[in-house]
């Protein structure tokens, strides 16, 4: 049972759409999964004393890893000195505060040895066709893109980025067949990146090619992720070449996360008070996305940042770090992946919850034991 309901969270929570809330993508998304996070929690409570002793085990194993608890006493203390309407349940339109944190690191810990190593080909070919149909017949957002299952372009293309992968490692290639079937998988890929026009989803699916050419070419795994990682950097260059662009300037979102943060730089100003942040450096440095709502630094590190300042940034970095070390260790090449997929979409655009599930899934497998 819990490797269905974490099969639903990382695979069917992209396809929620629900008539309710301030919008029927992101808010329908957010409390499912909200309610499958405690469904696991009931589950591993009521099940056999053994089973349980084993959760506390892990438990046990997982709080060594004392960044959790760092988190958590963060968000507390945000709770206590920089709690405001947003703090606790977020702005509504993502629902991303303290309490979905809470859920995300507690999903982690609850999904830790869930790897799904076994999903069959053509459950994860069926998931990126029904992506691309549900792309193309739902509508268009102002800029005439098309927004797919998540309602925003940049976090549907990333969908991609965490499926593909699955299909890749699961599908062996050793007849015209096979490989039909995976030149067709990633032709899903590009169709919705064509279709969302998403540059960090592109950014993303090359990142992924570059690391599974270099271990084609027998590079070490070590040196293949040193290289896409140092990719992944230098991509954060481009942002610079969006000067001109007036609606959401990426480059000036970035600036007024890089000043939010260096306000309050040691615990940050609050989980869940990005946008306020957000707004208030905007308007002391003149920057012109004042004049737009902007509740994300388009950027999941400057988020944290903001939000946690060098502590909650360090641990971000410490969880990441940590699951891309055990990942080289057990060469779980599947996993760097999706890793390496995930954090160029999260470095770019603000933060689905699908896409946060899915990072903190990762984590989960990347710090356990």
């Amino acid at each position: 049972m819990i490797s269905v309901i974490v099969f639903f969270l990382l695979f069917l929570l992209p396809f929620v759409i629900a008539p309710f809330g301030v919008t029927q993508f992101e808010n329908p998304k957010v409390i499912a999964a909200e309610i499958g996070i405690i469904l696991l929690l009931l589950i591993s409570i009521f099940r056999a004393p053994s089973i349980r002793a084993l959760r506390a085990l892990r438990f046990v194993e997982m709080t060594r890893n004392w960044m959790y608890v760092v988190v958590i006493l963060l968000t507390v203390i945000d709770l206590l000195f920089f709690r405001t309407s947003l703090s606790f349940f977020g702005n509504a339109f993502r629902m991303q505060g303290i309490f979905l944190l809470w859920m995300l690191l507690l999903f982690s810990f609850l999904s830790a040895h869930i790897q799904l190593k076994k999903i069959p080909w053509v459950v994860v070919f069926g998931l990126l066709l029904a992506e691309v149909i549900a792309t193309v017949f739902l509508p268009l957002n102002e800029s005439q893109r098309y927004v797919g299952t998540l309602g925003e372009p940049n976090a549907s293309a990333a969908v991609m980025l965490f499926l593909w992968p699955f299909l890749w490692f699961s599908l062996p290639k050793d007849t015209w067949r096979h490989r039909l079937i995976l030149f067709s998988a990633l032709f899903c890929v590009m169709l919705i990146i064509y279709l969302t026009a998403s540059r960090s989803a592109l950014i993303g699916l090359i990142i992924q090619i570059v690391f599974l050419l270099l271990l084609w070419l027998k590079r070490k795994m070590k040196t293949a992720v040193l290289i896409c990682l140092c990719l992944f950097l230098a991509s954060f260059s481009l942002v610079f070449l969006q000067k001109d662009v007036l609606y959401e300037n990426r480059l000036e979102v970035w600036t007024a996360g890089y000043f939010a943060g260096l306000s309050h730089p040691i615990l940050g100003g609050g989980f869940g008070n990005t946008e306020l942040l957000l707004q208030k450096e905007a308007q002391e440095h003149h920057l012109r996305v004042r004049y737009y709502y902007v509740d994300s630094a388009h950027n999941i590190f400057l988020d944290w940042w903001a939000q946690g300042g060098i502590i909650g940034l360090g641990a971000l970095c410490f969880f990441i770090f940590s699951a891309f070390k055990r990942f080289v260790i057990a060469k779980e090449k599947r996993n760097i992946v999706l890793l390496l997929g995930l954090l160029t979409a999260l470095s770019f655009n603000p933060a689905s919850v699908v896409g946060l599930v899915q990072l903190w899934w990762l984590i989960g497998n990347g710090v356990s034991d």
